[in-house]
Protein backbone atom coordinates (compact mmCIF):
# COMPACT_ATOMS: atom_id res chain seq x y z
CA UNK A 1 0.00 0.00 0.00
CA UNK A 2 1.43 3.90 -1.33
CA UNK A 3 1.78 6.17 1.85
CA UNK A 4 -1.10 8.59 2.45
CA UNK A 5 0.30 12.15 2.60
CA UNK A 6 -3.05 13.66 1.40
CA UNK A 7 -4.45 12.20 5.04
CA UNK A 8 -1.46 13.65 6.26
CA UNK A 9 -2.25 16.95 4.05
CA UNK A 10 -5.73 16.98 6.12
CA UNK A 11 -4.85 16.57 9.60
CA UNK A 12 -2.24 18.96 9.08
CA UNK A 13 -4.09 21.23 8.05
CA UNK A 14 -6.71 20.43 10.38
CA UNK A 15 -4.03 20.96 13.72
CA UNK A 16 -3.41 24.45 12.04
CA UNK A 17 -7.01 25.82 11.58
CA UNK A 18 -7.45 24.93 15.32
CA UNK A 19 -4.18 25.91 16.70
CA UNK A 20 -3.35 22.44 18.08
CA UNK A 21 -1.72 21.00 19.68
CA UNK A 22 -0.25 23.73 21.93
CA UNK A 23 2.13 21.02 22.95
CA UNK A 24 3.83 18.06 22.08
CA UNK A 25 3.36 19.33 18.20
CA UNK A 26 5.33 16.58 17.19
CA UNK A 27 2.52 14.17 17.58
CA UNK A 28 1.31 15.66 14.01
CA UNK A 29 4.82 16.76 12.18
CA UNK A 30 6.92 13.97 13.04
CA UNK A 31 4.37 10.82 14.53
CA UNK A 32 1.42 10.83 12.41
CA UNK A 33 3.83 12.32 9.26
CA UNK A 34 6.04 9.01 10.32
CA UNK A 35 3.01 6.64 10.27
CA UNK A 36 1.14 7.86 6.89
CA UNK A 37 4.62 8.61 4.85
CA UNK A 38 5.40 4.77 4.59
CA UNK A 39 4.33 2.27 2.31
CA UNK A 40 2.68 0.63 4.97
CA UNK A 41 0.35 3.87 5.35
CA UNK A 42 -3.37 2.89 6.72
CA UNK A 43 -6.16 3.64 4.25
CA UNK A 44 -8.05 4.90 6.79
CA UNK A 45 -8.19 5.56 10.38
CA UNK A 46 -9.22 7.19 13.31
CA UNK A 47 -7.04 10.50 14.80
CA UNK A 48 -7.43 12.63 18.20
CA UNK A 49 -6.60 16.34 17.96
CA UNK A 50 -6.08 17.27 21.58
CA UNK A 51 -4.39 20.74 22.90
CA UNK A 52 -1.03 17.94 24.34
CA UNK A 53 -1.02 16.02 21.51
CA UNK A 54 -2.40 13.80 19.36
CA UNK A 55 -3.57 10.02 19.06
CA UNK A 56 -3.95 7.93 15.92
CA UNK A 57 -6.15 4.57 15.82
CA UNK A 58 -5.53 1.82 12.92
CA UNK A 59 -8.39 -0.17 11.22
CA UNK A 60 -8.95 -3.30 11.42
CA UNK A 61 -7.31 -3.79 14.66
CA UNK A 62 -9.06 -5.10 17.91
CA UNK A 63 -6.47 -3.83 20.32
CA UNK A 64 -6.76 -0.19 18.54
CA UNK A 65 -10.54 -0.13 19.03
CA UNK A 66 -10.04 -0.77 23.04
CA UNK A 67 -7.33 2.23 23.31
CA UNK A 68 -9.94 4.12 21.41
CA UNK A 69 -12.98 3.16 23.51
CA UNK A 70 -11.07 3.87 26.91
CA UNK A 71 -10.28 7.04 25.55
CA UNK A 72 -13.63 8.05 24.58
CA UNK A 73 -14.75 7.56 28.40
CA UNK A 74 -11.92 9.54 29.10
CA UNK A 75 -11.09 13.08 29.06
CA UNK A 76 -9.94 12.43 25.44
CA UNK A 77 -13.76 13.00 24.55
CA UNK A 78 -13.26 16.29 24.81
CA UNK A 79 -10.53 15.99 21.99
CA UNK A 80 -11.80 16.29 18.46
CA UNK A 81 -12.34 13.33 16.57
CA UNK A 82 -12.05 12.72 13.35
CA UNK A 83 -12.47 9.71 10.91
CA UNK A 84 -10.23 9.57 7.58
CA UNK A 85 -12.67 7.33 5.81
CA UNK A 86 -10.09 7.11 2.44
CA UNK A 87 -10.95 10.27 0.76
CA UNK A 88 -11.84 13.12 3.33
CA UNK A 89 -11.44 13.63 6.96
CA UNK A 90 -14.67 13.87 8.52
CA UNK A 91 -15.27 15.68 12.18
CA UNK A 92 -17.01 13.10 14.65
CA UNK A 93 -18.19 12.78 17.79
CA UNK A 94 -16.35 10.05 20.18
CA UNK A 95 -19.03 7.65 19.79
CA UNK A 96 -19.23 7.23 15.84
CA UNK A 97 -15.53 7.36 15.86
CA UNK A 98 -15.55 3.88 18.18
CA UNK A 99 -18.27 2.13 16.30
CA UNK A 100 -16.12 2.82 12.81
CA UNK A 101 -13.15 1.35 14.50
CA UNK A 102 -15.55 -1.64 15.53
CA UNK A 103 -17.09 -2.57 12.35
CA UNK A 104 -13.57 -2.70 10.83
CA UNK A 105 -12.88 -5.55 12.97
CA UNK A 106 -15.79 -7.73 11.59
CA UNK A 107 -14.48 -10.43 9.54
CA UNK A 108 -11.68 -10.53 11.38
CA UNK A 109 -10.34 -13.62 12.61
CA UNK A 110 -10.32 -14.86 16.15
CA UNK A 111 -7.87 -17.50 17.47
CA UNK A 112 -7.74 -19.68 20.07
CA UNK A 113 -5.49 -18.21 23.22
CA UNK A 114 -3.22 -19.59 26.10
CA UNK A 115 -2.91 -17.21 28.92
CA UNK A 116 -3.78 -14.43 27.57
CA UNK A 117 -1.78 -14.60 24.24
CA UNK A 118 -3.10 -15.20 20.96
CA UNK A 119 -2.12 -18.19 19.63
CA UNK A 120 -1.73 -17.65 15.81
CA UNK A 121 -2.00 -21.07 14.20
CA UNK A 122 -5.59 -21.88 16.08
CA UNK A 123 -7.83 -19.99 14.44
CA UNK A 124 -11.41 -20.17 15.73
CA UNK A 125 -14.10 -18.58 14.13
CA UNK A 126 -14.57 -14.59 12.38
CA UNK A 127 -15.74 -11.88 13.91
CA UNK A 128 -19.39 -11.89 12.50
CA UNK A 129 -20.61 -9.29 15.02
CA UNK A 130 -19.79 -6.60 17.66
CA UNK A 131 -21.20 -4.34 20.56
CA UNK A 132 -19.30 -1.63 21.73
CA UNK A 133 -21.08 -0.87 25.26
CA UNK A 134 -21.36 1.26 27.68
CA UNK A 135 -17.98 2.23 29.82
CA UNK A 136 -18.80 0.10 32.44
CA UNK A 137 -19.59 -2.68 29.61
CA UNK A 138 -17.19 -4.93 27.93
CA UNK A 139 -16.52 -5.24 23.73
CA UNK A 140 -18.43 -8.20 22.94
CA UNK A 141 -18.13 -9.95 19.55
CA UNK A 142 -19.97 -13.23 18.38
CA UNK A 143 -18.01 -15.92 17.84
CA UNK A 144 -20.12 -19.27 16.72
CA UNK A 145 -23.50 -17.54 17.67
CA UNK A 146 -21.99 -16.93 21.09
CA UNK A 147 -21.30 -13.44 22.46
CA UNK A 148 -17.90 -13.17 24.21
CA UNK A 149 -15.91 -10.79 25.86
CA UNK A 150 -13.44 -9.40 23.68
CA UNK A 151 -11.35 -7.98 26.65
CA UNK A 152 -10.96 -11.33 28.65
CA UNK A 153 -11.54 -13.58 26.48
CA UNK A 154 -8.68 -13.46 24.13
CA UNK A 155 -6.41 -11.19 26.61
CA UNK A 156 -5.92 -7.94 24.25
CA UNK A 157 -6.33 -5.50 26.58
CA UNK A 158 -8.57 -5.39 30.23
CA UNK A 159 -9.97 -1.87 30.73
Amino acid sequence: MPSNLPAYRAIKAEAQDLCWPTTYKTDVTCHDYDILRRKTAPASFVWILRDCGTLFHRTGSPTELMWAKAEACSSYRNGAWYIWDGDELLAVRPDPAVSYLARSIIGLPVYETMYGYAVPDKQIATVSNIVVGLPQFPIRILVSNEWVDLNTEFGLIVL
